[in-house]
This record gives structure tokens, C-alpha cells and sequence, in this order.
């Protein structure tokens, strides 16, 4: 027996333990999402100077998301007297449109607006969206959204007051996904909960600002013009890294919002999972390889299972069980603690299975940069840049074959060809992210 295959797994529960003790310490700032109870028997209180400078809601939409209604019309019930909503979609016949328009049909008192976007300036169809959405923004403070996420009536409020420091830039929410039903859809939740929001809130603090998913952004739209604007995000994958980046390089702070937001996701599959999870994985190789080693030193399971299959032995199976053990509760306690509610147990294998199946992604990651990104396919560059040969040949229904390395295009200025196929699509793939 090696005591490397028990060493190996020992360090990777050390990590694991480690990063739930930064967990523990930080997540108790946070407020999980409350029940629809709590909700009801809240007290409305509105205490901030930012209380009633207008803010505009920026939200592009792409497909009928399972929960877009859900989550639209959480946003219609916000507590703010001066909220501009603006809802973007690329293409008319959006199946989304239709979703958009019952929803501010039903809150004619809101200040709501869907905004067809034809013209393409980015690669990027989310931030060709947002652009476009910014030229009918009549405020000042702008709330970037995606459309998969759901707030409770006074989330914005404390997120105001943080921003009203003079050293905040940018208040990014946490999220929490929620409401798992299917394998595919317990796998996709963990892996959001259990390590992007997860690892984000452990390293809260440790380098003056917030590194998660940049879901739901708050900022102040000279801010994001000082921080380059769209053009750097529209190049990119990892549009919000970029942003968040940026304004942090301006000497300002990016910090967390004090309340947890919800992403439902209920009934997904796996190949969902896998192609959003791949594209992820793609994305922090790129940006951030050293977080893909660091999740894999913090996967216990996975760590074991492999020791053991390299060096079978009895202690190698009770480090393993041991590993699973922890695994097992760990996880489940950080989805308790992020959004009030555990993983139900009949999907409890999921625990296990996702550190596994996301050891693979980052394993395939290692070996393609071609990604399928709401249905169309793209490449990732250096940097997470949106690289693509020209594809305004091509009809709706065709997909590439990856590019030989000469065809890639590394310019700071890549052309629109992505977005423009996308745009002529009638069918638009689900996903905001």
C-alpha cells in the first residue's frame, strides 16, 4: 500500500475542511431567500439615502426559461418608487416574448418596457442585448440581471444602501439554485451551490472584493463606462469577470449584496447540465486555471475514488468511505445554509456523482475550446474571448467543425458574426447565462 493513496486524499479533506471553516465564518452576513410565508409577514423598511434615486433594471432574455415568469414577476413586486424595468430579447419571435408581455400586462403600474434588439455590435448576444437595453435607460444606478433569477420584494433596498459607500463600485448578489426535481437538475444546482457560490463566499473578503457568478450586478452607469464599458465584455465568455475586474483595477470595491437570490431550476436534464457546465469549466480555464486544481483538491470523493482505483487496499476503501461521508454532509450543509432548505433525499447520489462528472469536464476541457452556448456553437480563446471564423455563410440549422489553430482570430476586436447567427435564429436557444 502507497501512503501516497491515503496521504492524497487526506490533504484533499484538509482543503475541503478548510474552505468550510472561510464558508462558515462568512456566509452568517448573508440572508438566505425567505418562504413565501416569511415573505408575507415581513415589515416593509426602507431606510437608505439611494431610497428613491431611480434604478434601471437591464434583463436580456433568450428561450422560455422553465421559471421565467417566476422570476420576471418577482421583479415586478419590487419596493422601490423609482424602477425602470427593461426586458430585451434578440429576435421578435422569441419564445420569451410572449412570457414578457403577460407579465407587464399583469403590473400596468410598473414601469416596464420589452425592447426588440436587432442591431449586432457584440460577439456576445447577452451584452448585444444589455448594450441596447442601456440607450432607454433613463437613470443612472443600473441593475444587470439574469433572467433565471428570482428576488424577494426588498432585495434591492440593502443593496442600495451598500453601494451608497463612497468605496463600492459594484454590489453582485450571491445566488442559490433551487428546487431540484430531476438528476439533471440536482447535478447542475450542486455544482452552482456546492462550489462557484460556495468557493465565492469562503473567499469573501480575502482579496477585498467578491468572486462568484455576476448574476445580478449593481452599479452606477459611470462606473461601468470609467470600467471600459461593453466592448471588453462583448468580447468575452466571462462578461462579468471582465466587469468586475475592471472595476476593481478603478480601486474600487466589488462586494457581495447582503441577501441571497434564487435561480430555480427544477426540471433541467443532464445534457443540460453538461453543456452549461462545460462551458463553465471552459471559461475558468481559461480565466482562472488554478480554480479548476482547486476545485478538484476539494472534491474529497473524487480524490479518494481515484487513490483507490490507482492503489487498491482496505485502508484506500475506508478513506473513500470516509471521504463520501464528508462529502455527503458538507455539501448538504452548504445547501442548507445558502438557501434554507436541504437537497431532497432521493437525490442525494447527486452529491457524489458531482464531482465526478465535473472531473471529467475539466478533463475535456483540457483537450477542446469548442462550446455550444445557446445553441449555437463558438470557441473559447485566451481569456475566455469569443473566437469564431465567419459564419454569415452558414443557414439556421448548420453547426462548424472546430477551426484548425491558424483560423482562430486572436484581435482585441472580434466581429459580430456569433451574434449575428444567433439573431437570425426563430427558435432561440433557453439560457441567460
Amino acid at each position: 500500500m502507497s501512503v501516497a493513496s491515503l496521504l492524497v486524499p487526506a490533504l484533499s479533506l484538509t482543503a475541503y475542511g478548510v474552505l468550510h471553516t472561510l464558508f462558515a465564518r462568512n456566509v452568517r452576513r448573508l440572508a438566505p431567500p425567505r418562504t413565501a410565508e416569511q415573505i408575507a409577514q415581513r415589515r416593509i423598511t426602507t431606510t437608505n439615502s439611494l431610497g428613491v434615486e431611480g434604478v434601471t433594471l437591464l434583463k436580456a432574455c433568450a428561450g422560455a426559461d422553465e421559471a421565467l415568469e417566476e422570476c420576471l414577476t418577482s421583479y415586478f413586486a419590487l419596493e422601490h418608487p423609482r424602477l425602470q424595468i427593461l426586458l430585451g430579447v434578440a429576435d421578435e419571435r422569441d419564445p420569451a416574448v410572449a412570457i414578457i408581455r403577460r407579465v407587464i400586462a399583469r403590473h400596468p403600474h410598473v414601469d416596464a418596457k420589452l425592447v426588440v434588439v436587432s442591431r449586432v455590435s457584440h460577439a456576445s448576444p447577452k451584452i448585444n442585448t444589455l448594450a441596447a437595453l442601456e440607450s432607454h435607460a433613463r437613470y443612472e444606478l443600473l441593475w444587470l440581471s439574469d433572467s433565471n433569477t428570482a428576488v424577494e420584494p426588498d432585495t434591492l433596498g440593502p443593496m442600495l444602501a451598500r453601494l451608497d459607500e463612497p468605496s463600492i463600485g459594484a454590489v453582485v448578489s450571491v445566488v442559490a439554485s433551487v428546487g431540484e426535481e430531476t438528476l439533471g437538475a440536482a447535478l447542475d444546482n450542486l455544482a452552482v451551490n456546492a462550489w462557484v457560490t460556495f468557493g465565492a463566499v469562503a473567499a469573501l473578503g480575502a482579496r477585498g472584493g467578491f468572486a462568484g457568478a455576476g448574476k445580478s450586478i449593481l452599479l452606477r452607469r459611470s462606473t461601468l463606462h470609467r470600467a471600459g464599458g461593453w466592448s471588453p465584455m462583448g468580447r468575452c465568455f466571462a462578461d462579468d469577470t471582465v466587469l468586475l475586474n475592471s472595476i476593481a483595477e478603478l480601486g474600487l470595491q466589488v462586494v457581495a449584496a447582503p441577501r441571497v437570490i434564487r435561480c430555480p431550476n427544477a426540471t433541467s436534464s443532464v445534457a443540460t447540465f453538461w453543456r452549461r457546465h462545460g462551458r463553465w469549466s471552459q471559461i475558468r480555464l481559461a480565466i482562472a486555471p488554478h480554480s479548476l486544481a482547486s476545485e478538484i483538491l476539494c472534491s474529497p470523493f473524487a480524490v479518494a475514488l481515484a487513490a483507490l482505483i490507482a492503489v487498491p487496499s482496505l485502508a484506500g476503501l475506508a478513506m473513500l468511505a470516509l471521504c463520501a461521508c464528508a462529502q455527503l454532509v458538507g455539501d448538504a450543509w452548504i445547501t442548507r445554509s445558502l438557501r434554507g432548505e436541504w437537497i431532497r433525499p432521493s437525490l442525494a447520489l447527486a452529491t457524489l456523482l458531482r464531482p465526478l462528472v465535473l472531473g471529467l469536464l475539466h478533463l475535456r476541457s483540457l483537450f477542446t475550446r469548442k462550446t455550444v452556448w445557446r445553441g449555437r456553437v463558438a470557441f473559447m480563446g485566451p481569456r475566455s474571448q469569443i473566437i469564431t471564423q465567419d459564419l454569415s455563410w452558414l443557414g439556421e440549422d448548420e453547426l462548424v467543425e472546430e477551426p484548425s489553430e491558424p483560423g482562430y482570430v486572436f484581435e482585441d476586436t472580434l466581429g459580430p458574426p456569433v451574434a449575428a447567427h444567433a439573431a437570425r435564429a426563430s427558435v432561440p436557444t433557453p439560457g441567460s447565462d
